[in-house]
């Protein structure tokens, strides 16, 4: 349908159109985790084309995506942030700032794991979030804020580990209302947040049979959506916690998820970043060669269900009610 838009803007010459048809694709691309190498492939063309016709303004929107992409790749940056926010300050354009400010996030939380900067960024994002609501991108703010007061929870004074939980709470509320009513797109993200919270507990009071059900739910639906990249960050910390347990070859079958997860997404840079961080681990990821991925995990490639895209945008805007999603 956004090719089809795009073609239409061309036909009877209104390049704005054109140029809110590709910003759309380009945001879906990153948040439906489709490979790197493709979307940035395509993001090269649409910024071709705002280049070429002049384009202004709309073309903002696609410059931090890219950067993020180039980001977990492991390639050269040449954004100039600091030209880009002079830019963006001089043409006032608050669906642009939250959308920076989301691929910021995305980057802190999932290649730096950085989750203070993470938390910065999160709440500098909420001053935006009504002008993405019903967009898909708009569910990294709920749940990479979560993720990140979950993970700055331990290590938090009371007063502040209070506050963190009732943004929990808030999250988790509206994230449960999205997968309740959209399961493909959310449902493995509040299973994991929920596990994830879970895990603040002692360990002694822990029943490790239900976390790792649990865990295997939002991986299941994970895979099975083909959200490659929350399969890389689930796998990534139920591998942790596996650590946390003494469980090493648990930890290596999830190290090894996250291994193909990551490949297939084409994040080069986090493969590193996790080689770094788990040395033992190294010689059994870089050893795993392309043609060993799952078909569930490379099968992110396959095109966007569009149906389940608009479903989504519709569950988060608040615009439909339970009869017109069955």
């Amino acid at each position: 349908v956004l090719e089809e838009a795009y073609r239409t803007g061309l036909q009877v010459g209104d390049q704005i159109y054109c140029a809110y048809a590709l910003v759309h694709t380009g945001l879906l691309l990153f948040a439906a985790g489709r490979p790197l190498a493709e979307q940035e492939e395509k993001l090269n063309t649409f910024l071709g084309f705002f280049e070429k016709d002049d384009v202004q303004g709309p073309d903002l929107a696609l410059f931090p995506v890219r950067d993020a992409v180039r980001a977990l790749r492991g390639e050269r940056r040449d954004f100039d942030e600091a030209g880009y926010r002079e830019r963006l300050r001089q043409a006032e354009l608050p669906f642009v700032e939250h959308v920076y400010l989301l691929h910021k996030l995305q980057v802190a939380c999932r290649l730096d794991g950085d989750y203070r900067e993470g938390l910065r960024l999160a709440e500098e994002a909420k001053r935006f979030s009504q002008y993405s609501t019903g967009m898909l991108h708009l569910s990294a703010q709920n749940f990479l804020e979560s993720l990140s007061v979950i993970e700055l929870c331990r290590e938090s004074e009371p007063e502040e580990r209070q506050r963190f939980a009732s943004v929990l709470q808030k999250n988790q509320k509206l994230l449960g209302s999205w997968a309740e009513h959209c399961p493909e797109n959310f449902r493995h993200k509040f299973v994991f947040i929920e596990v994830k919270r879970r895990l603040l507990e002692p360990l002694e009071e822990l029943d490790a049979g239900e976390i790792f059900d649990a865990l295997e739910e939002a991986l299941d639906l994970a895979r099975r959506n083909n959200f490659v990249h929350d399969v890389a960050l689930i796998a990534e910390h139920a591998g942790e916690f596996c650590l946390r347990l003494g469980r090493q070859r648990f930890a290596t079958t999830y190290f090894r998820e996250l291994f193909q997860a990551a490949q297939a997404w084409g994040a080069d840079a986090l493969l590193e970043r996790v080689a770094e961080r788990r040395p033992e681990y190294a010689t059994t990821m870089r050893n795993r060669r392309q043609d060993e991925i799952s078909s569930d995990s490379s099968s992110g490639s396959a095109a966007l269900d569009l149906a389940t895209i608009l479903k989504a945008s519709q569950t988060m805007s608040g615009e439909i009610v339970l009869d017109q999603l069955l």
